[in-house]
């Protein structure tokens, strides 16, 4: 039960719930969705200023939402006590469906650049690939990057591409994933501060060799795991989102930073959550490419499309090495197949390239 509102559980919606079309009907310029909960005992819920005579058991109410972000406010009687509480809602109102593509684990493609000096970016296969996809789809691209891979640090990569890297601005990104690939969960355990030292070595490197125009307030930390403190250290320094794959394994949160089981069950079967205390939005991953051969891929994207709830904003996302011809261990001989198909199933229905910046999840694209 509520410890704010004794004797009554609010389901849904929750305090930092994002709504979409998917989640009611539209009454004149509202969102009419459903107010759901259970009270231990009778008692009488207000609900802005409307009062609800409850039975003991489950009720749903009727609950319009009106703009981007609507505090509903109720206020609870019962045998039990009294008490009061605000669930602060978003609501995205766009109308369009929305796509972006990201990429984890990058460091290898950096590294060959800065050893082999091409004369242009897009002479290295992998950003020619990205490039090709940006071409054919308008693809928008968000590489999360690595400071170092053995004996490579970002620090080597030369500026001499500065130019090039900003020309690209429409449809790069490029942000910090973490200090390297191992350990597994680096900051699962760790304060603040390690956070923010790894993320200015590698944000501070882009802006030297590429370009600040290219960051964004959006990333993906290494395995979607952090401390509440690590997550504040971040937003601390301009991030807003964060994505992750907000699920359970072992019975316990999986990929989901410092979020409770309550919370990431919510996650679920949504596309994002807003975190009110820290100030920060988080962005459930929808497919990720490598894990899928292109059967199974294409029957999940089926049923995204599907998904009123999980369809309007897909988060497609995939890992480099598995792009790797000399990491055989991941290296996987359709993945730039498997890629493409994603990347052509969302441009066949419509959804529109974004970043998730360009407005709320993208919608001013």
């Amino acid at each position: 039960m509520n410890e704010h509102l004794p004797g009554l559980l609010i389901g849904f919606p929750l305090d930092g719930t994002v709504l979409t079309s998917g989640d009611g009907v539209a009454v004149g310029d509202a969102l009419r969705v459903r107010l759901e909960g259970s009270a231990s005992c009778p008692g009488v819920l207000t609900v802005d200023g409307t009062s609800h005579r409850l039975v003991q058991g489950s009720f749903r109410l009727p609950l319009d939402i009106e703009e981007h972000r609507t505090d509903v406010r109720l206020a609870w009687k019962s045998e039990r006590g009294e008490g009061q509480e605000t669930l602060r809602i978003l609501r995205d109102r766009s109308p369009k469906l929305r796509y972006r593509f990201s990429v984890d684990d990058n460091i290898l493609f950096l590294r060959d650049i800065a050893r082999q000096h091409p004369k242009s970016l897009f002479q290295n296969p992998f950003l020619a690939f990205w490039r090709r996809m940006h071409e054919r789809y308008g693809t928008k691209v968000h590489f999360n990057l690595y400071y170092r891979h053995k004996e490579f640090k970002l620090s080597q990569m030369p500026d001499t591409y500065t130019k090039e890297w900003e020309d690209q601005r429409e449809w790069i990104r490029l942000t910090f994933h973490a200090l390297q690939d191992e350990p597994a969960r680096p900051y699962l355990g760790s304060n603040g501060d390690r956070m923010e030292r790894d993320f200015l070595r590698v944000t501070r490197e882009i802006e030297r060799w590429a370009s600040p125009r290219l960051l964004s307030p959006f990333t993906t930390v290494h395995w979607g795991e952090a401390t509440r403190e690590g997550c504040r250290a971040l937003r601390r320094n301009g991030i807003r989102g964060l994505v992750g794959y907000f699920t359970f394994q072992g019975g316990r949160p999986f990929c989901s930073y410092y979020l409770d089981s309550a919370t990431v069950r919510h996650l679920e079967g949504r596309e994002a959550w807003m975190d009110w205390e820290e100030d920060l939005l988080f962005v459930k991953h929808d497919v990720v490419v490598n894990q899928w051969d292109k059967a199974e891929l294409e029957r999940r994207l089926k049923a995204l499309g599907a998904s009123p709830r999980e369809g309007r904003v897909l988060e497609l996302m995939v890992h480099e090495q598995y792009f790797r011809k000399d990491l055989p261990r991941f290296y996987q001989r359709d993945i730039e197949q498997r890629v493409e198909r994603a990347i052509q199933w969302a441009s066949e229905r419509d959804y529109l390239p974004v970043f998730y910046e360009q407005g709320f999840l993208g919608a001013r694209q």
